[in-house]
């Protein structure tokens, strides 16, 4: 991130924490002046909703960055570069290692880690319908199942790419090729 970009960010951040510390000063005062006779209750709760309505609006803009693509070509790695950081999601340099949906977001919180994910997996019972579905797409019709990656242009080819994050397939991989077969 350019200096240029940082201090832009630094600026726009200093000025919504000044106006949501003016916003928390004012409803401090209105709050404790309620019970005087500066305005009718109305007025008052009306003043205060607004004062309420416009803390909640006072915030930094959020924005979101989506990747897609086929699995193992190198979304988790532009992300932890997008962000300047090494690790934050999972990568391997020899296959895929993800293979879920992840939403990270930066922790606004002053304490705690910089960065705060959550992934979305599928249910065990999801996961094996879709296993049959993808063991299905990788049978030959001798009955063999295909355990070496196919041409990225055959059609099991997404098939393979799902199954090939799976521990136990990479396992009976490993098998397959220290064995000969």
């Amino acid at each position: 991130m350019s200096e240029k970009v940082k201090e832009q960010m630094q600026t726009e951040e200093f000025c919504v924490n000044a106006c949501q510390w003016a916003v928390k000063k004012t409803t401090a005062v209105f709050t404790e002046l309620f019970h005087t006779r500066w305005a009718s209750d109305v007025v008052k709760q009306a003043k205060l909703s607004e004062l309420q309505d416009l803390s909640k609006r006072m915030t930094l803009p959020a924005s979101s960055f989506v990747t897609f693509g086929d699995t193992g070509a190198g979304k988790s790695t532009l992300l932890n570069a997008l962000i300047g950081e090494a690790n934050i999601l999972p990568t391997n340099g020899m296959r895929a290692c993800t293979a879920t949906i992840i939403e990270l977001s930066h922790n606004k919180e002053s304490t705690g880690p910089n960065y705060v994910g959550e992934a979305e997996f599928v249910t065990g019972e999801e996961w094996m319908k879709e296993l049959d579905t993808l063991v299905d797409d990788l049978t030959q019709q001798d009955g063999r199942c295909i355990i070496m990656e196919p041409d990225s242009k055959a059609p099991n080819y997404q098939a393979y790419c799902k199954l090939c994050v799976h521990p136990l397939v990479s396992a009976m991989r490993l098998l397959a090729v220290s064995s000969g077969t």
